[in-house]
């Protein structure tokens, strides 16, 4: 192996590869993201809903309350 001269210029490696944007990760910004992903569908989803599938899952929400232990009064 040849070791440069003090008088040749030593060639310095370019990288080829694309330079990336740092970001800093930052987990609740993605949670925000995937949450606002939901309520958006859920909207979307309430709009389209009947009368009678909102009174359908009205009842089926109640049951559930009632069989956790929620008193009557407390979810009219």
């Amino acid at each position: 192996m040849a070791t440069p001269s003090s008088d040749e210029s030593v060639s310095r490696r370019v990288s080829l590869r694309k330079k990336v944007n740092l970001r800093n990760y930052n987990e609740g910004l993605i949670d925000d993201d995937l949450f606002d992903e939901k309520l958006d569908t859920s909207m979307k989803k309430k709009k389209g809903k009947s009368k009678e599938d909102l009174q359908k899952e009205a009842n089926t929400e109640s049951m559930i309350a009632f069989s956790l232990g929620f008193p009557i009064d407390a979810l009219l």
